[in-house]
């Protein structure tokens, strides 16, 4: 609540009451995430078996650590495998795309290329920018779209989401994610990736350790 003055001259006598009313029906139905459900997805690493390009497709990693699918055909199409999501929980999925965007996002209810899948509508596509290269001794960006799509299944869900792109021979992806909640949040890698990544580093020592050590080491008093 908020008051305000009924006259020019201070008298207390002379405040009167107001309230302020806000709609915060955006607010209250806002529901975040931020666990990236899709593992793999930092493609500098290479492309994992979790993903499935179409027969025909071919791919790389460009300088700035996106997914460059080119294609001899006429359709570029990968597949997001071991998709699990549960009915009625509403799900975020972002993608960076470059160069071009996905004509069609879909769900297929198995890992087979037959036909058959529901197509998710985009709910948003704002401007995005890649990570800096190095080019002519210039540290550059390119701009992107980052396409948004909402998710919310009427049954519980195993399968794969597939990405296409029609009338192109070549794209980009970078920071795809998957999350729970009606919000877009910064990409970040799944769980299992962080773990993968400190249990790689680990080491176990014998004598008190003299190099840099890392979460995940183990010591013993030797």
């Amino acid at each position: 609540k908020t008051a305000k003055a009924a006259g020019a001259a201070f008298d207390i006598a002379h405040w009167e009451k107001a309230t302020k009313y806000t709609d915060d029906t955006a607010v209250n139905n806002l529901t975040l995430g931020g666990r990236n459900l899709i593992p793999n997805t930092e493609f500098r690493k290479g492309l994992k078996s979790n993903f499935f390009l179409y027969p025909g497709v071919s791919h790389g990693i460009d300088a700035r650590g996106r997914l460059d699918l080119d294609t001899s055909g006429t359709t570029i199409r990968i597949h997001l495998l071991n998709i699990k999501l549960i009915k009625g929980v509403t799900y975020t999925l972002a993608i960076n795309c470059y160069f071009n965007t996905p004509e069609q996002v879909a769900f297929r209810g198995d890992d087979t290329i037959s036909p058959g899948y529901e197509a998710l509508s985009l709910v948003k596509s704002e401007i995005c920018y890649s990570d800096f290269d190095l080019v002519n001794n210039t540290l550059n960006r390119e701009q992107g779209t980052r396409n948004i799509y909402r998710i919310i299944p009427n049954e519980n869900y195993s399968g794969h989401i597939q990405i296409e792109t029609a009338n192109s021979n070549n794209i980009r992806y970078q920071y795809i994610k998957l999350e729970v909640g009606n919000k877009a949040t910064d990409w970040t890698p799944a769980p299992e990736d962080v773990d993968a990544e400190i249990s790689t580093k680990s080491r176990h020592f014998i004598t008190t350790p003299t190099t840099p050590y890392y979460v995940g080491d183990t010591y013993t008093d030797g």
